[in-house]
């Protein structure tokens, strides 16, 4: 069958009328559809009561690509806005200014206020070492797991 219709595309071709047979949206032209009968068909001959695509599926990304009217009212997918992400700027600016002053008013009241030297001035020092341990723990755990084999970590089980 599809000989055939090979050799009847070929036929048409030598008359100058061309007939795309097609096994996928993207086998026709720009402006036409793949439909169920594998023959590409012009865009202007469907209508929003009926569709007759190749998957029968006329919201696919494939299908608008190729018919750009969009004749059923499928929803678009829009572009992300970048002024939608402002949210994630502020939150960053906040939080590294609170951190740069958290960290300088922090040492400056435990060296001048609390007269500590040394490593001690940087503020809630025996949190951050433990934080420290934490992850170095949770680092072998993970290994240990991807290799299926203990390292230096010691299940408590």
């Amino acid at each position: 069958m599809i000989y055939l219709l090979l050799l009847f595309n070929q036929i048409i071709l030598i008359y100058g009328q061309v007939i795309l047979i097609c096994n996928q949206q993207s086998d026709c032209y720009v402006g036409d559809y793949c439909d169920i009968t594998s023959m590409c068909y012009d865009c202007s001959y469907i209508d929003p009561s009926s569709c007759d695509s190749i998957d029968n599926n006329c919201c696919s990304q494939a299908f608008l690509k190729q018919c750009t009217s969009n004749p059923f009212n499928c929803p678009i997918n829009k572009p992300i806005d970048p002024e939608s992400n402002i949210y994630l700027y502020i939150f960053s600016y906040v939080f590294f200014i609170g951190g740069a002053f958290y960290i300088s008013f922090g040492m400056y009241y435990n060296q001048y206020v609390n007269n500590k030297k040394g490593i001690e001035i940087v503020p809630n020092i025996n949190f951050w070492k433990e934080v420290y341990g934490l992850v170095k723990d949770g680092l072998y755990f993970t290994m240990a797991n991807i290799k299926n084999r203990n390292m230096d970590y010691n299940s408590l089980e």
